[in-house]
């Protein structure tokens, strides 16, 4: 007979004594910022540690015996049942919730960490039992019914030491693979730095080409729209280095009857009125002839200015630019035309500008590889994580022998092939 043969199964509600929190008047100043410690699910919500002590916000005892809020003791194990359902923690001191929470005040036969885990791999299937129009909420009743199978009180340690362990090492992983990505973009930053040391005289950007602006067909006549193909080039379109397409396409008919104009290809397109101008300058070079949108300028490159040399210079720049030239005052960020005009930028000759852009798209397509490498490992983290719960709660999970601290499996003998998978993906994840 396996392990798993002998654990108990029981519920949540049979196990542990579930409480519900309270909100009391958040109107009365009185009932609050007082001594007594009180979480809701928002004090949760990005919220990485394991154990939690405080929130954001605290009652006084006035407003404590306000409401049906009860406290409960370090070591109970919040999990939230509405808004969202699924997050856990494990309260490091007394405190009290609010009504988002089902608290689990762990019984003599459970452990508050092997609790933790448990509702940790659970919530997906917890959520399911919820319901609610407006919000998905799980009543106490269905918190109490959910299922519990759990081993011995020593077995329970095991398999708690066992999962933390692994996940360290997925820690430590995912550490890596975010640092790598910083690491990324910095090379790539380095690289463009070195190609441009060499001393080259700068021009402002108003002798650099052309420069033109651009409207919106109006919306009242659909044929404008309905039959259009041109592409016309709006901000949200601004995603990629190089613009080969758009989400609106309008007709040669609309573009003659509006302030909208075709700018050919090889043009370089930046966004001057955008919300992500707060953030970010979005820039890219035309592949095809394309129409813009009042929101855009587009630079027709006068002879001997490459495109796409530009695109990378102005990328390099980007906060300078957003430091120097935002507009102040305004609802939505825009950038100052004039002072963006007046903006100087080193111009090699042609033949080296082509020379830069060619390093530099070789050095971005290897950063966009390792970076799709990246991406991929921490797409998979998640699931991983929730495989090695399933592992932990199905007795398959490697762990430590309190007798030998060596390896050992909680399943079956001989039955390696579940653990070889859950340890190998882990280990590729250091």
């Amino acid at each position: 007979m396996s392990d798993v043969a002998r654990w108990t199964e029981t519920t949540l509600g049979q196990a542990c004594r579930i409480v519900s929190g309270s909100t009391p008047k958040t109107s009365v100043a009185e009932y609050w910022g007082g001594d007594i410690r009180w979480i809701t699910p928002d004090d949760l919500s990005g919220y990485s540690s394991k154990t939690i002590g405080h929130g954001k916000r605290s009652l006084t005892k006035a407003g404590y015996d306000s409401c049906s809020a009860t406290l409960i003791p370090a070591g109970s194990v919040l999990f939230t049942s509405r808004a969202p359902i699924g997050y856990v923690a494990v309260a490091s001191r007394e405190l009290c919730t609010n009504q988002g929470f089902k608290s689990l005040v762990p019984g003599p036969c459970v452990l508050s960490d092997y609790l933790y885990w448990y509702l940790r791999w659970a919530a997906a299937e917890i959520r399911g039992l919820g319901s609610g129009t407006t919000f998905k909420e799980v009543s106490k009743g269905v918190v109490s019914s959910v299922r519990l199978r759990h081993p011995s009180i020593e077995e329970q340690r095991l398999i708690v030491r066992a999962i933390e362990e692994q996940f360290l090492r997925l820690d430590a992983g995912e550490a890596l693979i975010v640092d790598a990505r910083t690491r990324l973009r910095a090379l790539q930053d380095a690289i463009f730095k070195t190609v441009m040391s060499k001393g080259f005289g700068e021009k402002p950007l108003r002798e650099l080409g052309t420069w033109c602006g651009g409207g919106t067909p109006s919306k009242a006549v659909g044929s404008y729209w309905r039959k259009g193909t041109v592409p016309w080039v709006s901000p949200k379109d601004m995603k990629s280095d190089l613009i080969v397409g758009s989400k609106d396409k309008v007709t040669l008919d609309a573009i003659q009857n509006s302030a909208a104009r075709i700018v050919p290809a090889r043009s370089l397109l930046l966004v001057t009125r955008s919300g992500i101008l707060a953030h970010t300058l979005p820039v890219a070079v035309t592949g095809l002839p394309v129409a813009i949108n009042q929101d855009l300028k587009a630079l027709v490159p006068r002879e001997g200015v490459v495109a796409e040399f530009l695109l990378y210079v102005l990328k390099a720049n980007e906060k300078r630019i957003l430091n120097t030239c935002s507009k102040a005052g305004t609802t939505v960020a825009s950038i100052e035309f004039n002072r963006l005009m007046d903006f100087r930028i080193p111009l090699p000759p042609p033949r080296e500008q082509h020379r830069i852009v060619r390093i530099q798209q070789e050095e971005l397509a290897r950063v966009k590889g390792a970076s799709t490498m990246v991406a991929e490992a921490l797409r998979k983290s998640g699931p991983l994580r929730q495989a090695i719960l399933s592992a932990a709660f199905s007795g398959q999970l490697p762990r430590y022998s309190p007798k030998t601290s060596s390896c050992s499996a909680t399943g079956r003998e001989g039955d390696t092939g579940q653990i070889a998978s859950v340890g190998g993906v882990a280990e590729q994840n250091e």
